[in-house]
């Protein structure tokens, strides 16, 4: 009996919890630098316009500031950032699974 009740709250327990996809991005190199503000726009636009299909999101900056290589192998193990805003170079689309979104 208490096997089924165990198994009867673990199938409930998806209808009562609510993730949300946190995305880390680079911070900016100081106050003074608005460079990454029009992608954050544009990707903000993008997760409220499709919050209700896909849940909540979070975005945080990186607790470090990440120069572009570093940034790249960061992207790779996908834990201090999960997106980043770069000019692609000839072997960097190769290196990564990289989508590429004209700005």
């Amino acid at each position: 009996m208490r096997a089924k009740i165990i198994t009867f709250i673990l199938f409930l327990l998806p209808l009562f919890t609510n993730a949300t996809d946190v995305i880390r991005y680079n911070p900016p190199h100081s106050q003074l630098d608005l460079r990454n503000n029009y992608p954050l726009l544009v990707l903000t636009a993008v997760l409220e316009a499709t919050r209700e299909e896909y849940g909540d999101y979070r975005i945080e900056y990186s607790p470090v500031l990440l120069r572009r290589e570093r940034a790249l192998q960061e992207l790779h193990r996908g834990k201090l950032i999960n997106i980043y805003a770069t000019p692609v170079q000839k072997n960097g689309k190769k290196a990564l699974n990289l989508s590429i979104f004209p700005f």
